[in-house]
């Protein structure tokens, strides 16, 4: 006070414009002799850095719900986080995601009112610390205009935390549909893949089974049946090498009977498989929208 001088050190990182905060210092030289001139055009510049960052994250932040479709009567056609065919790119809709949440806890605002208000309590102490005389008018009249200003910056801070909160609400909710959205694809996707699993499963077995069929009939019974049907009629003489005339009685009956077997075979086959595609269709009729649970999965 008495030697009418302050001296101090402005230390800034590459992130701080400190180049700003000296333009406006020299700028404000009707100011300059309050010693509280340069800390309070370094939080208003850094307040004003934050409410442009917050505004960007809530820029941000509509497109994502445009994405989820969190905001009715929004198109998300031309959306960054949507294919060209409309569905949403989940994986880079969660990397947006972590990336609001990162920029929204840097710097959060929360630190700001105490500092405010330590620099309260130091502007309170240098203005008791004034001379009531006519001398000092216009320092006084300079610290209350500096009061003011650092009210409306206290204000301004609080407008802040209340964005940073609800923007903070806001990327929750989306958090949890996006989670929600990708557990709900992922059961989708699970449950067409067990349906085709049954359905392959069915078929298999019931190729399997007429497979199998085939395969007895043809190892266990006809070739031994065939062997001991022919060496046991009259139709062949062992011992004169000969082959009677009523040989065409064999074929006669061998060939209708053999059509028969073939025919209740065919029959059976065709039953069986009427059979299991009654299964399908009850299958299918439990799963409402199999169709467009088809095309959402692709």
């Amino acid at each position: 006070m008495k030697s009418r001088e302050t001296s101090g050190f402005y230390k800034a990182t590459t992130n701080s414009d400190c180049q700003a905060v000296l333009k406006k210092l020299k700028s404000s030289s009707s100011q300059v002799g309050n010693p509280f001139l340069l800390p309070m055009l370094i939080f208003q510049e850094e307040l004003g850095r934050i409410k442009d960052r917050q505004r960007d994250i809530r820029r941000q932040v509509r497109r994502i719900e445009d994405a989820l479709g969190l905001r009715l009567g929004r198109q998300a056609d031309t959306n960054p986080y949507t294919f060209n065919d409309g569905t949403v790119d989940f994986e880079f809709l969660n990397r947006e995601l972590v990336e609001c949440s990162a920029q929204l806890q840097k710097r959060t605002p929360m630190v700001y009112p105490e500092a405010l208000k330590n620099l309260e309590e130091a502007m309170e102490v240098y203005g008791a610390a004034i001379p009531p005389t006519i001398d000092a008018a216009e320092t006084i009249n300079c610290h209350i205009a500096f009061m003011s200003r650092l009210r409306f910056q206290q204000r301004r801070i609080r407008v802040i935390e209340t964005y940073h909160s609800v923007t903070s609400t806001r990327l929750t909710a989306q958090a949890n549909a996006l989670y929600n959205l990708i557990a709900q694809k992922d059961n989708k996707l699970n449950y067409l893949v067990a349906v085709e699993s049954r359905r392959i499963a069915a078929a298999s077995k019931y190729e399997g089974t007429a497979m199998r069929t085939i395969s007895i009939l043809g190892i266990v019974f006809l070739p031994g049946t065939f062997v001991a049907s022919i060496l046991s009629t009259s139709f062949f003489d062992f011992q004169t090498a000969t082959v009677s005339h009523l040989f065409w009685i064999y074929w006669a009956i061998t060939v209708p009977l053999t059509l028969a077997v073939l025919l209740a075979w065919i029959l059976w086959y065709r039953t069986n498989k009427h059979n299991h595609l009654e299964l399908d269709k009850q299958l299918e009729l439990s799963m409402p929208n199999l169709a467009e649970r088809r095309l959402s999965a692709k």
